[in-house]
């Protein structure tokens, strides 16, 4: 799935791949099989889909696995230091 140019949105998804561009101030509740790659985007917050358990069961009759804390495994393309937080994206519990 790719989302672009959303601005003061709310999503909560399941996806094998998830693209994230042009994007700002947006929550994601998601449950992805792949770290998600953030682009051009700002203010975004993400969480864990609240029917989690019940996709993952239905992602893994088709094979797929979703991601252990997959609203954690973000690849932002903007901030390549790994070793400190992206000023881009938060995590809400």
């Amino acid at each position: 799935m790719i989302y672009r140019k959303c601005i003061d949105c709310s999503f909560a998804l399941t996806s094998r791949q998830l693209r994230i561009q042009n994007c700002k101030s947006t929550l994601f509740h998601i449950a992805v099989c792949s770290a998600v790659a953030l682009e051009e985007s700002n203010q975004l917050k993400f969480g864990k889909h609240p029917n989690l358990a019940e996709n993952a069961k239905t992602m893994a009759m088709k094979n797929m696995v979703i991601l252990q804390n997959s609203e954690t495994c973000i690849n932002d393309f903007e901030w390549p230091d790994k070793n400190s937080p992206s000023p881009n994206w938060t995590v809400i519990i």
